[in-house]
């Protein structure tokens, strides 16, 4: 009896042996044809830097998402990170497809001039940086423009925007690089998405060697072809959605936090630290004779109603509408402001304004601004800062 069944059990090992092989097969065979033969056609193309060039480049501590790897660079000053010194890349996905380059001071842009008549430094995160759109299309590059035309001086743009950066990470640069530099006017761009209830610290990417392997295997999982195909299918199903939002699969809008009346209360700990901050930021420049002015760029929930709608579907939660404040976050960064006595441009309105005229942000998954809202933005804050009207 013992000799008949052992041949039966070998048999069952080969047979699951040969149909785990089979699938495996399958799987390689099923992401190499969406890789390589069917490249992004039924799938979303995430942000990813693509490198023009390496040599250089400080890839000393590699960072885990190598999405944006290849343009920053972690290192020991007071900001933690910045972009690649010397980078030329492109910057694309399924939305865009950009030129990116840096200079050896590693922010956007050419070399520096020597002495031009007036410095503008822009400071912020990924909208600041010009996250999808040519460096020449930035607002800081339309507002430069826009002040040449009128005075004809030497007007230069440095843009030391970084994406990921949050205000705790501008603040350290513009501490440690302004004796270099030496700005007139500094214009410090913050996010209603993240910079107000966020971390009340200097941000620093994940780097290969802090990451589990686990986390590892589930990042390349889920960006793989094949596993980017599967998510997206999965996630039209409501009940689906919600599943793998709850396990950190994919992420939320949450955009109904947000823009909420509990906001100054919920953010409270948050506020009173960049306030601090900001009172810090501002006697930095009144010493040095610099003059500075907050940028607020909104979500673009407070400015598309379809897209608020879109989020709430999406995020499957039911809102009340006595609970919903658009402008919430705006009003708490006004106060902080005015009671520091710092200038602030918020381009809500002036976005809100134009928004009938073609797409001022992305319509896809990117939440970043498009040509034409740069474009807008340039234009109304180089309106503020001279004390006429707004018109793009």
């Amino acid at each position: 009896m013992n000799t008949s069944r052992a041949p039966t059990r070998t048999s069952l090992r080969l047979r699951i042996v040969l149909l785990a092989g089979g699938w495996l097969v399958a799987l390689v065979l099923a992401e190499a044809l969406l890789r390589w033969v069917l490249p992004y056609h039924f799938i979303y193309k995430h942000p990813q830097f693509v490198l023009l060039n390496q040599e250089g480049l400080d890839q000393s501590r590699p960072i885990a998402n190598w999405l944006i790897a290849p343009a920053l660079a972690v290192n020991d000053k007071p900001s933690r990170y910045g972009l690649q010194p010397n980078l030329r890349a492109r910057l694309v996905s399924s939305e865009f497809d950009v030129s990116f380059e840096t200079n050896h001071h590693g922010v956007r842009g050419p070399a520096l001039l020597t002495e031009p008549d007036l410095r503008i430094l822009g400071l912020g995160d990924s909208f600041a940086m010009g996250f999808g759109v040519e460096r020449h299309q930035t607002y800081l590059w339309v507002l430069a423009r826009r002040w040449r035309q009128q005075s004809e001086e030497a007007i230069e743009p440095v843009n030391a925007g970084v994406i990921g950066y949050n205000p705790y990470n501008s603040a350290r640069y513009l501490f440690s690089e302004a004796a270099t530099l030496q700005p007139d006017l500094v214009v410090l761009q913050l996010w209603v998405g993240d910079d107000l209830c966020r971390s009340s610290s200097a941000a620093r990417p994940v780097l290969k060697a802090e990451e589990p392997p686990a986390t590892t295997f589930k990042f390349l999982l889920l960006r793989s072809h094949l596993g980017m195909l599967v998510r997206d299918r999965l996630r039209a199903i409501t009940p689906i959605r919600r599943w793998l939002m709850d396990h950190d699969m994919i992420h939320r809008y949450a955009i109904d936090r947000l823009l909420s009346v509990d906001f100054p209360d919920r953010c409270s700990a948050q506020l009173e630290a960049l306030s601090t901050l900001l009172a810090e930021i501002e006697a930095f420049c009144r010493q040095r004779d610099i003059r500075l002015v907050l940028l607020l760029i909104p979500v673009r929930e407070q400015v598309y109603e379809h897209d608020w709608e879109r989020a709430i579907e999406y995020d499957a939660v039911e809102i009340e509408a006595e609970k919903v404040d658009f402008d919430a976050p705006n009003r708490v960064l006004q106060s902080i402001a005015r009671e520091r006595g710092i200038a602030l441009f918020d381009a809500t309105e002036a976005l809100r304004t134009y928004r009938d005229g073609g797409r001022l942000y992305f319509d896809g998954l990117d939440p970043h601004l498009t040509r034409r809202g740069h474009e807008v933005v340039g234009t109304a804050l180089f309106r503020f800062l001279h004390g006429t009207p707004e018109a793009p």
